[in-house]
């Protein structure tokens, strides 16, 4: 709080600006094949790990063009909080100080992912300011004596009034049998909800733009592939054929599988959620660990579970009220418009390797 003390937040459900980019990757897959581009741009693989972009743009240029131009959820969230009104409501609210961007993600890479240049303004002002982690967080916690977190005062959310209603929209406050919590995107509980949920979203998106009648609103059927972070499902139309494949591919191993595919010009897959961590963001380089490799699964399991538990859910394909706002209230223009594309999506370039005997 303003004081300098910590606080317990309140019981939430989990939320990020995932909702955003994953209906952006959605209307980029189905835009593509409604154009017939499939032949040239597909697999599409997705972005939002820097670990796997760094990787790709050092070794293996060959799969930048296939990879989502959609930017990941802390940058267009930060784009959103500094290049609209918003800034200026919420730097109102702040009485006039400039809005100070500050993520917590599980992952170290995200930190040099904010200080890439394509993540800044024409003026220079990046769209993530400071990015923590997990481990950093409990670090700080334990300096300060802080580790019964039940011990903690239980803060509170904005109320809605004197402009804080903003703030709830973007934070995803929303009533919920009649308390206030943090809600997300159901896709992030799905299958592939540990990396963001752009997979489960993309195949219901393109299932509605390409009218299949067969129902896609309940939980996806993965089967496992190789190995247990390899996992397949298919989109099949109303005759029963597959038209569609799509893959989640955690690990190095099986990213160099896919990129070999892609090579050769063998890649049966036309949609890959890549993630460089196994088990994808849930076990980010930089998550709490435990003391041994034992101790450390079972954190993750209970991680998976905890952050999985609303597995069943019906979902929706259609763009929430909240991208809507998103669209027409502040952006005020129509995705892959040159609005939309300045703000949420953007480049990648092939980095060439230093030799041997390069000196810093």
């Amino acid at each position: 709080d303003k004081g300098g003390h910590w606080k317990r937040p309140r019981e939430t459900i989990s939320k990020s600006a995932q909702k955003g980019v994953i209906a952006d990757s959605g209307k980029d897959f189905a835009y593509e094949k409604q154009m017939g581009f499939e032949n040239q741009h597909l697999p599409l693989l997705t972005s939002s790990c820097p670990g796997w972009v760094c990787y790709a743009e050092k070794n293996c240029a060959e799969a930048l063009p296939y990879m989502s131009t959609s930017k990941s959820p802390q940058h267009i969230l930060g784009r959103l909080l500094k290049g609209s009104n918003i800034s200026k409501t919420l730097t109102s609210i702040k009485d006039g100080a400039p809005v100070y961007h500050v993520t917590l993600m599980p992952c170290y890479d995200k930190k040099l992912e904010a200080s890439r240049k394509d993540f800044a303004n024409d003026s220079g002002v990046p769209d993530v300011d400071l990015v923590i982690t997990p481990i950093e967080v409990l670090d700080m916690f334990s300096e300060q004596g802080l580790m019964n977190f039940q011990a903690l005062p239980e803060g509170s959310f904005p109320k809605g009034d004197d402009g804080s209603i903003l703030q709830r929209l973007l934070v995803g406050v929303e009533r919920v049998c009649g308390e206030d919590h943090i809600v997300t995107s159901p896709y992030d509980t799905t299958e592939s909800g540990s990396s963001g949920g752009y997979l489960d979203y993309t195949l219901r998106a393109t299932a509605h733009k390409l009218c299949l009648k067969r129902d896609y609103s309940n939980t996806l059927n993965f089967r496992v592939g190789r190995n247990k972070d390899f996992k397949v499902t298919e989109l099949v139309d109303d005759e029963g054929k597959v038209i569609l494949r799509f893959a989640i591919a955690f690990g190095f191993r099986n990213i160099q599988s896919i990129v070999r595919q892609i090579k050769i010009g063998k890649c049966k897959y036309d949609f890959v959620e890549v993630q460089a961590c196994p088990s994808g963001c849930l076990n980010g380089g930089a998550q709490v660990r435990g003391e041994n490799r034992l101790s450390s699964k079972r954190i993750l399991d209970d991680v998976k579970k905890i952050y999985c538990g609303r597995l069943g859910k019906a979902f929706s394909t259609f763009p929430s009220s909240r991208l809507g706002h998103i669209y027409n209230d502040i952006l005020q223009d129509e995705p892959y418009s040159f609005k939309a594309l300045d703000w949420f999506h953007t480049q990648y370039h092939a980095v060439p390797q230093m030799s041997a005997g390069s000196t810093w």
